[in-house]
């Protein structure tokens, strides 16, 4: 996931190329769904995370 993040942030074409970025930038989630995740993860902080919804967050911040 941080590998993406930066290859997206460097403009690394060789590590994602356009249609890549583009389908990564339609997962993005609204503020609405990050902050649902965020609650979720304060409620219950002894329970993981799913990689779902750590991908999200990650693509969020």
């Amino acid at each position: 996931i941080h590998v993406i993040k930066s290859a997206i942030l460097s403009f690394d074409e060789f590590a994602i190329n356009k249609e890549g970025i583009e389908k990564i930038l339609s997962m993005v989630p609204s503020e609405e769904e990050k902050l649902k995740i965020q609650e979720a993860q304060l409620a219950n902080p002894d329970v993981p995370l799913g990689a779902a919804e750590q991908f999200l967050l990650t693509l969020a911040s």
